[in-house]
């Protein structure tokens, strides 16, 4: 794959009754098109801008 990813990790620290935001910025090295997908462990307190999408 010849995506680029930074920050490589993302990590939010305490209190997690606060809002807390992180910029993840993915770019497409290649030709061939990717898809990307965010995983998380509490999706009700999670949104992301933009949605995944297809990155060309």
């Amino acid at each position: 794959m010849s995506a680029e990813i930074e920050p490589p990790k993302l990590g939010f620290g305490r209190p997690f009754t606060e809002v807390a935001e992180q910029i993840l910025t993915i770019r497409n090295r290649g030709s061939r098109p990717i898809i990307y997908r965010i995983k998380t462990n509490m999706p009700n307190h999670y949104s992301a801008d933009p949605d995944p999408v297809l990155s060309r």
